[in-house]
């Protein structure tokens, strides 16, 4: 019994060493796109909201986009694109817009944030520079069909 707990242990740890080994690699790659679950990287940071009236997600999402231009360096990556679920999108915004250097759509258009983050994808010109933030599952797959990185 203690052994199989360990060989889970063991399997668990080896692939967290690949997701972070995989994840410092792309790190490492400049001239790569980058396309991010807006809302979906907001819960699961400091950013999350209270609720989901307008004002407190306007103000989350203001967080989180001034601490991605922040971070995320405009000459490191060709492209960054952030996708929001267009509930909660303020209706006085265009679908697109500029943020500092980052791109932000909000998916009025398609059923949700997944379905325009797997349709630029499939669109994308060179996946495998492109490295794709959501814990969405089929995200991922469609990312990883197209050899691009997921994180």
């Amino acid at each position: 019994m203690n052994r199989r707990r360990n060989d889970k242990v063991n399997r668990i740890t080896n692939l967290e060493d690949g997701t972070r080994r995989a994840a410092s690699n792309a790190v490492r790659r400049t001239n790569c796109d980058l396309l991010i679950d807006g809302y979906n990287l907001m819960h699961v940071t400091r950013f999350k909201p209270a609720n989901n009236r307008e004002g407190e997600l306007r103000r989350c999402r203001d967080g989180l986009l001034s601490l991605l231009a922040k971070y995320l360096p405009p000459e490191r990556y060709r492209r960054i694109t952030i996708v929001f679920d267009s509930e909660g999108a303020p209706r006085h915004l265009p679908d697109q817009l500029q943020w500092q250097h980052l791109q932000v759509i909000f998916a009025r258009a398609e059923n949700s944030a997944d379905d325009l983050i797997a349709s630029l994808i499939q669109r994308h010109a060179n996946p495998r520079n492109l490295i794709v933030i959501s814990s969405d599952h089929r995200v991922q797959v469609a990312a990883q069909r197209k050899r691009g990185t997921t994180w």
